[in-house]
């Protein structure tokens, strides 16, 4: 079936089935180093002239590789856009799974291999269990003012000794560099690793 096709809840279930497809090494790794988990908040106004506000999770990745975030669609569903940043005259690419529901199945999926995500993806779970729309904004107001916690080259190593784990780092932010490097009086080339992220314990644990 496709996600784009029947019912709310057949398309949330084929979308579940599609993430919980990807191993959650793999998710936990491509997460830890970049991407976004977070909170939307958006103001509505009824008819009757009543402002109120809800939230929901929402998970993104921005990249001017389009190729990586088309790539990302058919592994885990959701969409790619380009957004323009008018205070920054800037334009980028952005993957985003906005299905709430979709969302939190990710976030749950790789819960055991994202250290730094424990606190989002707990308030993902709690917000899931949330028995109103006024609990559910509380809960996204409170992680809001949360910062992500960083963690210690300790944390890191059993991880990055998992293939999988080291294979989401590496498609999210690895890429293979040439450079230029002179010795004895010539120049010759040289390729290196290189993984651009934040996160310097978990790059610290690469070494």
């Amino acid at each position: 079936m496709s996600l784009f096709e029947g019912d709310p809840r057949q398309r949330l279930e084929a979308g579940e089935a599609l993430i919980q497809a990807v191993p959650p090494e793999w998710l936990g790794g491509f997460f830890e180093p970049g991407g976004w988990l977070g909170f939307m908040n958006n103001p509505v106004t009824n008819k009757q002239g009543r402002h109120y506000e809800y939230a929901y999770p929402r998970v993104s990745v921005g990249d001017n590789n389009m190729e990586k975030l088309i790539a990302l669609t058919r592994i885990l569903g959701g969409g790619v856009s380009r957004l323009r940043y008018f205070k920054r005259n800037e334009i980028n690419n952005v993957w985003t799974l906005s299905q709430s529901g979709l969302a939190v199945c990710l976030a749950e999926h790789m819960q055991q291999y994202a250290p730094s995500r424990q606190e989002t993806i707990l308030a993902f779970l709690n917000w899931e269990n949330a028995e109103s729309a006024e609990e559910r904004l509380e809960i996204a107001q409170a992680a809001k003012e949360e910062d992500r916690v960083f963690l210690n080259v300790e944390d890191y190593l059993p991880l990055v000794r998992i293939p999988e784990f080291l294979a989401g780092v590496l498609d999210n932010r690895g890429a293979v560099v040439t450079r230029k490097k002179h010795y004895n009086e010539s120049f010759y080339d040289t390729s290196a690793l290189e993984v651009n992220s934040q996160n310097y314990s978990l790059l610290q644990a690469l070494q």
